[in-house]
């Protein structure tokens, strides 16, 4: 099992599909395996929580995939022995926002500063300004879209429930 999803030419031939090319600064396929390799690392971090089953090299797997035990939405099991080609086009989404914004996977979250104000000394409140848009995590919907289908409805429910009431 490799380090990580996906392949550099598997790489090349997604882009090629959708009328896309690498940054000019990335030609050898050592620099794809690393944006490759950045970008699984990446996938697995964010989304194992949806994720069913358990992989099936148990702890000493690398990666998140193969599994066993996961289906997608539509209940279809997923092969023990398959990475599906979801993962591996959320892989290469991944990898290509990698390669456009060097960093942008790894970006840290800070919170924001807060102001405060005061009102007749009285009372003090404290509010949160987004000093930046740095600050907020990325999220990408290219990514989100190319594993819809391996999320069954229960991963893509809330798990908030309840009421309000007046008291």
């Amino acid at each position: 099992m490799t380090d990580f999803y996906g392949t550099a030419q598997g790489l090349k031939d997604y882009m090629l599909a959708r009328g896309l090319i690498l940054p000019v600064d990335i030609d050898t396929d050592p620099e794809i395996v690393a944006g490759l390799l950045l970008a699984s690392e990446n996938l697995d971090a964010t989304f194992s929580m949806y994720f069913d089953g358990m992989k099936t090299g148990g702890r000493v797997q690398v990666r998140e995939w193969p599994r066993l035990g996961h289906s997608d939405k539509y209940n279809y099991l997923i092969s023990s022995n398959e990475i599906p080609r979801e993962i591996e086009n959320a892989t290469y989404e991944l990898a290509m926002k990698h390669f456009d914004t060097p960093g942008s996977l790894t970006l840290d979250y800070t919170p924001s500063k807060f102001k405060s104000v005061s009102v007749d000394g009285a009372i003090s409140v404290s509010y949160a300004v987004f000093s930046s848009h740095l600050e907020i995590q990325k999220q990408f919907a290219s990514v989100l879209n190319a594993l819809s289908s391996l999320f069954s409805d229960k991963a893509q429910s809330s798990s908030l429930s309840g009421s309000v009431d007046r008291v």
